[in-house]
């Protein structure tokens, strides 16, 4: 098997980023994606630079935190202060399923916007791009494509579909958010889900790591979980039982695209 250890919301806070740090520095994690938009970005870009085995990729954020684009742009995306209208408020809306809260051209523009950052803070393009949050929306993956083919950069779910990749994970809880559901066992859960799944060419696991800090419960309604998923993925258990099973440890640019 090679499998293909990724943690979301890279710099979503400063804890997020830290914990995905441990990830990578003491675990399994050899991809992870920034919420470039958020106010710690930098120190976020400067804490990965020293860690160059992991694949650096961007998750395009428009729900959380302030914008990158200019908000005159991106009306429908943001408030009267250009930040994101977050989902949980979104949800609320009468309106919500009847029109479109992320058009097309206003998040292509804010990506834009996002990858230009990227690339002005590390040097160089993202290893990837990928969904975050609202990827049931109409126009967020068509402008998330369109992002691909202007920056040459691939995307992750066409990633895992050439190599089939598939994710280990049980089918989505009734309330993912539930604080019960959040603090389920992952490191038990994942070896069971490591053995029912051994014979996979390529596997993923997907991850949201992280140390709990206050902002975290202002911008994310993933909280609890996110050190359940830290202890998964620098788990002495799961490595020796990837070492036993001789796993191959593998990052995105294992996983060249034509």
């Amino acid at each position: 098997m090679k499998l293909l250890v990724q943690a979301d919301d890279y710099g979503l806070t400063l804890g997020t980023a830290d914990g995905i740090i441990t990830a990578i520095r003491t675990g399994l994690v050899r991809a992870t994606g920034i919420f470039i938009n958020m106010p710690w970005a930098e120190y976020a870009v400067e804490r990965i630079s020293h860690y160059p085995e992991c694949s650096f990729g961007i998750d395009i954020n428009v729900v959380s935190g302030p914008c990158t684009a200019d908000p005159a742009k991106i009306p429908t995306l943001v408030d009267e202060n250009g930040w994101f209208i977050p989902s949980r408020i979104r949800v609320l809306d009468p309106e919500y399923g009847k029109k479109n809260f992320f058009p097309e051209e206003e998040v292509y523009i804010e990506g834009c916007a996002q990858v230009e950052k990227y690339i002005r803070l590390t040097g160089h393009k993202p290893a990837y791009i990928q969904n975050h949050s609202v990827t049931g929306i109409n126009g967020y993956r068509p402008a998330l494509r369109r992002l691909c083919e202007t920056y040459g950069v691939p995307y992750m779910d066409d990633i895992k579909e050439k190599y089939n990749i598939v994710a280990l994970k049980r089918p989505e809880f009734t309330d993912n958010y539930d604080y019960d559901v959040q603090n389920r066992d992952m490191e038990k859960e994942m070896l069971e889900l490591l053995e029912e799944n051994q014979d996979l060419e390529y596997a993923f696991i997907p991850s949201h790591c992280g140390y709990l800090d206050r902002d975290l419960f202002e911008y994310s309604r993933y909280t609890w979980n996110r050190f359940q998923d830290l202890a998964m993925v620098t788990s002495k258990k799961i490595a020796k039982w990837c070492e036993d099973h001789d796993v191959q440890i593998i990052s995105v640019k294992d996983l060249p695209m034509d």
